[in-house]
C-alpha cells in the first residue's frame, strides 16, 4: 500500500501532462487488438456464434424463449408417456400411461365371495342355535316336562 502511495505522488507530471491532452472522439481513436488465431475460431468460438445467434439478447426475450422451451419440452414429454389432462368437476387430472377404469361397485367373484360367507355364517349361527336349543330342552323337559316358560328361559340363557 505504501508503494502505491509513493508511485502516485512521484507521478504529478505524468497526470498534469495527460490533464492538458485534448480529449479525442471516439471515431478517431485507434483500437489496437490481437489477430485471431485459426485455431480459436474453429474450436470455441462456434459456440459462442451459434449461442449469440440463436438465443435472444433481451432478458425479456430470454424469459419468453425459457417459457416457450419448457413448454414445448412439457410437450414432448406428454407425448412420450401417453400424457392425459382433463378437467372436471372434482378438479384436474395429470396422469401418465393408461387411465385405469374406476371401479364404483363390486365385481362378479367380490359378490359371490360375500354371498358365500354370510351363508357360511348363517349355518354356524344355526347350527349354535339348535345344539343350545337341544341341549335346553333336553334337560329342561326331563326336570319338568309341562313348564314351557322354563324351556324359553333356558334356551334364552343358553344363547346369550
Amino acid at each position: 500500500m505504501r508503494t502505491l502511495n509513493k508511485n502516485l505522488k512521484s507521478c504529478p507530471g505524468t497526470r498534469s501532462l495527460l490533464q492538458h491532452l485534448p480529449v479525442q472522439s471516439p471515431v478517431e481513436q485507434l483500437v489496437i487488438m490481437e489477430p485471431e488465431k485459426e485455431s480459436a475460431k474453429t474450436s470455441g468460438n462456434w459456440w459462442s456464434t451459434l449461442n449469440f445467434a440463436l438465443l435472444p439478447q433481451s432478458s425479456f426475450g430470454r424469459t419468453g424463449f425459457a417459457m416457450a422451451t419448457f413448454v414445448f419440452l412439457f410437450f414432448m414429454m406428454g407425448a412420450f408417456t401417453n400424457m392425459n389432462f382433463s378437467v372436471g368437476d372434482g378438479g384436474v387430472n395429470l396422469t401418465f400411461g393408461e387411465v385405469a377404469p374406476v371401479q364404483t361397485g363390486y365385481t362378479a367373484a367380490q359378490v359371490e365371495m360375500i354371498i358365500n360367507q354370510v351363508q357360511q355364517e348363517k349355518r354356524t349361527v344355526n347350527q349354535r342355535i339348535c345344539s343350545c336349543c337341544t341341549r335346553a330342552t333336553r334337560s329342561t323337559i326331563s326336570a319338568n316336562p309341562f313348564n314351557f316358560c322354563t324351556i324359553f328361559l333356558t334356551i334364552k340363557e343358553s344363547l346369550i
